[in-house]
């Protein structure tokens, strides 16, 4: 997935940053940002894109905590994941790059857009 996202996320990068200048009809030039508002996938494709382990292994759910693998949730609450505890999880992936930590395997090429929520894969509110 890094070798097909990483030109595409440099790209949208760019745009977030400096956006593109064009003139208008009434030949005013303007400057335009442009920003992913949403990322769509499936859920095979979902732990590929997030660099996550797949939905069957430790830690397997993209939207909690839950560390059995192979299983459903429980009922009962399970800490959910958030876009913070992602970056806080990526940190000790980066430091230990042995294994994966909490379900993270390692940098998603969209974590590289700091605007983007890597679990809710929306804008940061």
């Amino acid at each position: 997935m890094d070798l097909f996202f990483h030109p595409i996320v440099l790209e949208l990068r760019k745009l977030c940053e400096e956006g593109i200048e064009w003139n208008s009809m009434e030949g005013f030039q303007i400057k335009t940002k442009v920003y992913v508002v949403s990322v769509l996938c499936d859920s095979v494709a979902r732990p590929m894109v997030q660099n996550m382990i797949q939905f069957n292994g430790k830690y397997g759910c993209n939207y909690c905590y839950y560390e059995k693998a192979g299983t459903f949730p429980p009922k009962e609450s399970v800490e959910n994941r958030t876009h913070e505890k992602y970056e806080e999880d990526l940190m000790h992936v980066l430091a230990d790059s042995t294994e994966a930590y909490r379900g993270i395997k390692g940098i998603s090429p969209f974590s590289q857009l700091s605007y983007f929520d890597m679990i809710d894969g929306n804008i940061l509110n």
